[in-house]
């Protein structure tokens, strides 16, 4: 008598489930670009280094997106910048200054890197400034 109810009991749950269809929960999750995620405004400090003297001095700056290009912007200076992909944790500026009187050998402005929050950018001397001057920040 225990075997068949037990018979019954198993053939009454083997029903029970297929009865139940399990539907498929596939989240979407939408795709991010990586450069999006370094978008934002950064709070940290302008290290400027003279021919003898550095100083370092509190500022912020931003990480901009605008018509699908990147601009690192601080004070007036609005400098397009280009990421390494397929990660985005390395950039560069767009723009080039030319290392000799022809123009045939040229420099980048500035370049920079990520390191979890934070974004550090070192500026060449093509931009106005002397070199190894360095701005780093922490996102906000």
């Amino acid at each position: 008598m225990q075997v068949k109810t037990l018979l019954v009991i198993c053939v009454a749950l083997l029903m029970g489930m297929s009865a139940c269809q399990k539907s498929e929960f596939s989240p979407s999750i939408p795709y991010i670009e990586p450069a999006d995620l370094r978008v934002g405004t950064y709070k940290g400090m302008f290290q400027e280094c003279g021919p003898v003297v550095c100083y370092d001095k509190d500022t912020t700056f931003q990480i901009t997106k605008e018509n699908s290009k990147y601009y690192l912007v601080f004070g007036t200076h609005k400098d397009e910048i280009e990421y390494s992909y397929p990660v985005a944790k390395e950039f560069s500026a767009v723009e080039f200054y030319p290392l000799d009187s022809l123009g045939i050998n040229t420099g980048c402005m500035f370049t920079g890197y990520y390191r979890n929050d934070s974004a550090f950018v070192i500026f060449s001397n093509g931009w106005g400034v002397y070199n190894n001057n360095l701005l780093s920040g922490k996102k906000q």
